[in-house]
């Protein structure tokens, strides 16, 4: 009856836009060259958009259809529009001069878009969203008819759909993995309750130690919008994550974003992408915007899941971000998506956007996964969700939407090529105080809440990264100056067939993936003692972490050679000195695969080249305590030398 009933919606809103476009196009003639004329291209599924970006058109946003292709509205001067036609893709006129007006991309339910449309001139429409350019009474009135609406700003967009990346393919099936049933269950309603509380300015919350009521996140109030990307911010520092801000222009005001991420431990270049936007708006933005559902609701949901993730060891990386200029034009998130995009070493294989997800008012826990249609990857990414819920028997009922919503932050990512989703409450259903100071802590569904951030956890934790085995890591150190140490050999053993090693790093660090069991490890380098740690155990995607020191050794033995510089055949002795050390074993290996003994002991070269010749005191310290180059060079008559035998 909907499918109906939103095509008939359709020709309506097209006939209406037709009349209008054809009266605008006779009264109207090309722009000049020094201004931009609001266009609309439309593309076909397949169509091949690389030479669009040759024209260098400027992209404000882009409608998916629903066989897969999209309607483009982008602004032109005459030049590029002289070009595109002669390049042979149609610009249907929107609107002159896009300087003019203010342009908007609106969203909501087809015959909530029609009501609109009776007293609003929408310049494009397709599916669940529009242009139009608006009016403050206008605003009044979307509002009214539950039809929510964003500001147009040019777009960093890449014209391609292909992904960016070879990203590998997320799983087909899910099955339930103990370890993810536990992740879940860690999921806490009071936390989720507590997060928003703080977000949203329900009571006073320390920031950089001192109380703030976060009584609004306009993306223009100061201090409140830069207190609460702090307040974020502290809370990744709590969990021992590494975070950091990133710092865009919004409307020529510097403005943050925040992101903390959990680097891989095998493949760290792979990425996947839980998303937020943290700030709010409402008819008093300056004063009063708690944006409890929108999106005080997605932010705590970041937060949830990464408290839970960071416990886990993962093979790629995890990153949580919160981005600000959402409300304005998704303006953050697309400085974000173009930063992130030029970063080398990065590969982005998936983006899951949490927008408004604690608001359900009847009795079917309905949530959207808005996809391009077409888009494999897109398609993956919410099949996986679906999967999620009814793998672990969540209380949600999710629908996948397409052609999806360009209206939240997913779609900076969707810009490049990305995969990515948004995730949602059911529009049907949505909060009725969207963008209203009533948008508040008591307005949620904290049981629906619960379980949408719990699928939320799943679907990063099955999304391929999660480890099978898992990760003994730690540092090494000196433990007379507490200097890490380089080159530390170290060797893991679970048992004969099964052993792991390497080496430390300049820092003293190290880490080896390992089967989970309960291991023997050695540390050992020349000049200290070794050290054995047993019954190490270490469990799946979990790290298990050891903080090690050597004990020097043999300090202060060496040893000398006479003559310095030796001829082929020449004898040299070599004398150990072990200044007040009660050495009793004396080892030499004098690097030519001969062996000696003693604490003064001789040995003839053979051969002219640069021989190594090292000392061991297994009573002092059981591995090397001193070790030389030796050049042994050609004499000035030289006969060829052969030892005379022992025999």
């Amino acid at each position: 009856m909907r499918i109906g009933l939103e095509r008939y919606i359709m020709r309506l809103l097209g006939a209406m836009l037709m009349v209008w476009v054809c009266f605008g196009a006779i009264h109207t003639g090309l722009a000049s060259e020094d201004t931009l004329d609001l266009v609309r291209i439309d593309v076909g599924p397949a169509e091949d958009l690389s030479e669009l970006a040759a024209v260098g058109i400027t992209v404000y946003t882009r409608l998916y259809t629903e066989d897969g292709g999209m309607v483009l509205i982008v602004g032109v001067d005459a030049n590029q529009q002289e070009r595109l036609k002669r390049l042979g893709f149609e610009a249907v006129l929107l609107e002159r001069d896009v300087s003019r007006s203010g342009f908007y991309l609106l969203y909501g339910l087809p015959e909530d878009l029609y009501q609109a449309g009776m007293q609003v001139t929408m310049l494009a429409v397709e599916g669940r969203q529009a242009v139009a350019a608006l009016s403050q009474a206008q605003m009044r009135l979307l509002e009214s008819l539950g039809v929510a609406y964003k500001p147009l700003n040019p777009q960093p967009f890449i014209f391609s759909e292909e992904p960016r990346s070879s990203a590998q393919a997320l799983p087909e099936s899910t099955l339930p993995d103990p370890l993810v049933q536990e992740m879940i269950d860690q999921v806490s309603a009071s936390d989720l309750s507590s997060y928003v509380g703080d977000i949203s300015g329900e009571w006073p919350v320390n920031i950089e130690g001192l109380p703030f009521t976060l009584s609004t996140r306009y993306s223009f109030t100061e201090p409140s919008i830069t207190k609460a990307a702090r307040y974020a911010y502290e809370r990744f520092i709590e969990m021992g994550l590494p975070v950091a801000y990133h710092t865009y222009s919004l409307w020529g005001n510097q403005k943050q974003n925040l992101h903390a991420w959990q680097p891989g431990a095998w493949q760290p270049e792979r990425e996947f992408l839980i998303i937020a936007h943290l700030d709010s708006t409402s008819q008093t933005p300056y004063t009063l915007a708690p944006g409890a559902d929108d999106n005080a609701s997605g932010s705590a949901g970041v937060l949830a899941v990464a408290d839970i993730l960071r416990q886990y060891a993962m093979g790629c990386t995890i990153r949580y971000v919160l981005f600000t200029g959402e409300e304005q034009g998704l303006v953050g998130s697309a400085a974000f998506a173009q930063y992130l995009v030029n970063q080398p070493g990065i590969q982005v294989e998936g983006v899951l956007n949490l927008d408004m997800i604690a608001y359900d008012s009847d009795s079917a826990p309905t949530l959207e996964l808005h996809a391009r249609t077409g888009n494999a990857a897109d398609l993956q990414i919410a099949n996986l969700f679906q999967q999620v819920v009814t793998a672990y028997g969540l209380d949600l009922s999710p629908e996948i939407i397409q052609p999806g919503s360009t209206f939240s932050d997913h779609s900076s990512f969707w810009n490049f090529s990305i995969p990515a989703i948004l995730a949602i409450e059911d529009w049907s259903d949505h909060t009725p105080y969207y963008h209203q100071t009533a948008d508040q802590l008591e307005s949620l569904n904290i049981p629906y809440f619960t379980e949408f951030t719990r699928a939320a956890v799943g679907t990063l934790a099955h999304m391929g990264c999660l480890l099978d085995e898992g990760v003994l890591n730690g540092t090494v150190k000196d433990t007379t100056t507490s200097a890490p140490l380089a080159g530390v050999n170290v060797k893991a053993v679970l048992d004969a067939n099964q052993i792991w090693t390497t080496t430390t790093q300049a820092d003293g660090s190290f880490q080896l993936l390992v089967t989970p069991g309960d291991y023997e490890v050695d540390f050992h380098l020349p000049n200290y003692y070794m050290v054995e740690a047993s019954g190490i155990s270490v469990q799946r995607a979990k790290e298990t972490s050891l903080k090690v020191g050597l004990p020097p050794c043999g300090e202060g033995v060496s040893f000398t050679s006479s003559p310095i510089l030796p001829s082929v055949g020449e004898t040299v002795t070599f004398t150990a000195e072990t200044p007040g050390l009660p050495a009793s074993e004396y080892e030499w290996d004098f690097g030519d695969g001969s062996t000696g003994s003693g604490q003064i002991t001789s040995h003839p070269f053979a051969s002219p080249g640069l021989y190594t010749v090292s000392l061991e005191i297994p009573s002092l310290c059981p591995l090397t305590v001193a070790q030389h180059s030796i050049p042994v060079e050609l004499p000035a008559l030289f006969f060829p030398f052969v030892p005379v035998s022992q025999n």
